[in-house]
């Protein structure tokens, strides 16, 4: 490629702002690679490192410089192979310092040396009343800890770090502390458990973030029904999973119930809430819950916030109803 070629086709490494981190979203994985090497698009790839960072740089003339003059590439750029080396020798390493700076900050000094990862899957020993109770009693989760929701870890409009979750009002996003602050144990600490893919899964978690933002917006499933277009927490965490995966289920569906383990009998919450749609109890269905994704063997728990409620060592319910 000529030097006149390169002039026509210039590009700019331009500064993002200091909250450039992994947590916004995954923008360099989001980046198309086979896209990013075109000359044709190669103006718009931003550098994590923010405006202080080490320079911002441009590419003009089969030459990178740097406009702050800080320090120079003074690399001759000959070939479309010497362009790729460049690139490759730039982006990537941001991309892999991006994955080590994280999320940031969290709610407790014990926490600061645990980096909150997009994709992360946050556990929560929700109080929320009778509803949680029975979701509870019938589900188990890691190491038989009580779990009523589920959200997903990744960027809020503002840049900083949060979940997006299915609750009440719909799929929507939260900030984290926010979310840390719902349920805390005995000793102020949230009761929240994080998980994470295993690296056979991990690659999924890129078209995951992009699925769940997606259906930001969607009305949460009040009927507890697969395939309705509308989510409650675990199920969208399943839908969005399932659709990275291309429509293979990471996460197992299981035989919804409704009945107190103890009674055999409908929780009487239950009998109520589904009276008042004006629909019968799900029984049976499938369905997906807290409790169970948090068991799933494609997960590792990673980091324990504070000390959710357990079920009795003696119970091994493993399926159940749902919240959000």
């Amino acid at each position: 490629m000529t030097r006149t070629a390169h002039s026509a086709r210039e590009a700019t490494f331009a500064a993002t702002s200091p909250n450039g981190t992994l947590c916004h979203q995954l923008e360099f994985c989001k980046m198309d690679i086979r896209r990013a090497l075109s000359p044709d698009v190669m103006q718009g790839i931003v550098s994590p490192w923010g405006s202080n960072g080490p320079a911002v740089r441009s590419f003009s003339r089969g030459r990178w410089r740097d406009n702050r003059s800080a320090w120079k590439w003074g690399a001759e750029v000959k070939s479309i192979g010497d362009l790729v080396f460049l690139i490759l020798r730039t982006v990537l390493p941001l991309s892999i310092s991006v994955i080590v700076l994280g999320c940031g900050p969290h709610a407790l000094e014990e926490d600061l040396g645990f980096v909150l990862q997009p994709g992360d899957l946050l556990f929560q020993d929700l109080d929320c009343g009778a509803l949680c109770d029975a979701i509870e009693k019938v589900t188990t989760g890691y190491q038989g800890a009580s779990f009523s929701h589920v959200g997903i870890a990744a960027t809020g409009d503002d840049g900083d770090c949060a979940v997006i979750e299915a609750v009440s009002s719909g799929v929507e996003v939260t900030p984290l502390q926010t979310f840390l602050g719902r349920s805390l144990d005995t000793k102020g600490r949230p009761k929240v458990v994080v998980g994470r893919l295993k690296g056979s899964h991990h690659h999924l978690i890129p078209l995951a973030l992009e699925e769940v933002l997606v259906l930001r917006g969607k009305p949460y499933d009040k009927l507890f029904a697969i395939d309705n277009d509308a989510y409650y927490c675990s199920e969208l965490i399943y839908e969005i999973f399932r659709r990275a995966n291309g429509n293979e289920p990471v996460f197992t569906l299981q035989p919804m119930t409704f009945k107190d383990p103890d009674t055999g009998d409908t929780f009487a919450v239950w009998e109520d809430y589904f009276l008042r749609l004006g629909i019968s109890v799900p029984e049976g269905q499938p369905g997906i819950n807290p409790g169970g994704i948090s068991r799933s063997p494609v997960l590792t728990i990673v980091h324990v916030y504070g000390s959710p409620s357990s079920r009795s060592s003696g119970s091994s319910a493993s399926t159940g109803s749902f919240a959000g």
